[in-house]
């Protein structure tokens, strides 16, 4: 019998694209809240979703994780465990209550491509770079300290898409900052239907939750941010471009993934 979790399958089930989970990521966040135009958020919204409280508003997130499965035998290969992301939440209300979307993300590793899009994440490849903290008194080290500043970009084929800098100002002892750590998260899970007979309608196209868990937050630092889209290669992203910016915050994060919730069947 041939097994795996996902493609390939084989005789031991060793070659997945996707180990089974749990899934473990710790890594650094560095999340920038703005506001975008209502037109166009309300544009990326699904049926049954609306403008948020706060129209408009978004938080564009930076990431550096590193990500094993159980036992963590990916921490003893690194290329398997270690990969960059940077993806957009957007506000919305569902059902009468306040979550966020998330209409674009990027990643730069092919295993947490695939496993974003089992989530109902719609994780393309892409390339992002992230200033890195050192706790050296060097040039070079970026402390963790007050007029630190941090830059991060993103490019998607070729194209400089996004570019970022966040100013430390002050330390903060929350458990809940800014961005994915404090944000719940809906997710539009969509596969197409390639046979002829299918009509046009997608085989899966569901609204889904996340149920992460084991959430830790530690070295949470907030301050003055600047963010910019541009527009190349016919992608929508800067679409959702900032019409103002708020602030960032920059923090250490880790936590648990162990399954979806399946909310809404949207191909019935």
């Amino acid at each position: 019998m041939l097994k795996g979790f996902t493609t390939p399958l084989t005789p031991a089930g060793r070659s997945s694209i996707v180990p089974p989970p749990p899934w473990n990521n710790a890594g650094i966040v560095l999340a920038i809240e703005y506001w975008a135009d209502l037109a166009a958020v309300q544009a990326f919204l699904p049926p049954g979703f609306s403008l948020g409280p706060d129209p408009g508003y978004a938080i564009a997130h930076f990431c550096e994780w590193q990500s094993s499965s159980e036992g963590a035998a990916e921490l003893l290969d690194p290329v398997r465990a270690q990969y960059q992301e940077f993806f957009l939440l957007i506000e919305a209300s569902y059902g009468g209550e306040r979550t966020f979307l998330c209409p674009f993300m990027y990643v730069d590793n092919d295993i947490n491509l695939y496993r974003g899009l089992i989530q109902g994440l719609p994780k393309q490849h892409a390339v992002m770079r992230m200033t890195r903290s050192y706790p050296l008194d060097n040039p070079s080290a970026a402390p963790l300290a007050a007029g630190s500043v941090f830059a991060a970009t993103m490019t998607h084929r070729d194209h400089r898409m996004v570019e970022a800098r966040l100013m430390l100002e002050q330390e903060d002892d929350t458990q809940s900052p800014l961005g994915l750590a404090s944000s719940p998260v809906l997710g539009i899970r969509h596969f197409p239907d390639l046979a002829q007979n299918s009509g046009g309608r997608p085989l899966v196209f569901d609204i889904v939750g996340f149920t992460g868990s084991n959430k830790r937050v530690a070295e949470v630092w907030t301050g003055p941010a600047e963010l910019s889209f541009f527009a190349g290669g016919g992608h929508e992203l800067a679409d959702l471009k900032p019409v103002r910016v708020g602030r960032g915050a920059r923090y250490a994060m880790g936590f648990r993934i162990t399954d979806i919730r399946k909310i809404a069947d949207m191909a019935s």
